[in-house]
């Protein structure tokens, strides 16, 4: 039986795992047309990920607020925050981007 850890993620795991997460998605379909994406990670956790795994799907991404930062200076990272709803939209036609993305914490 494999051991499970109980402890917190930190950037160094969070690190060596995002990379792997990465490929395992590369290897899959492709999209047929590349989409510009709006990331929008509120300086969450999905900031550490979630850029990333959109390229690596074949994503052109628009990071918006992906840098970590714990007080979460703009808004609270929640798709429902209409904060970010608005952060959201106003990057995406800012960019001329196909569709934004939010991402919870």
């Amino acid at each position: 039986m494999r051991a499970v850890s109980t402890g917190t993620p930190t950037a160094s795991t969070l690190g060596t795992s995002v990379p792997s997460i990465a490929r395992a998605l590369a290897n899959r379909p492709r999209l047929t047309r590349r989409l510009k994406v709006v990331a929008a990670c509120g300086n969450g956790t999905a900031g550490a990920f979630a850029p990333q795994v959109l390229e690596a799907v074949g994503c052109e991404v628009v990071p918006l607020d992906c840098t970590l930062d714990h007080s979460f200076p703009r808004y609270n990272p929640n798709p429902e925050d209409m904060k970010m709803l608005h952060a959201i939209a106003e990057a995406v036609v800012a960019n001329e981007a196909d569709v934004g993305l939010g991402f919870d914490g």
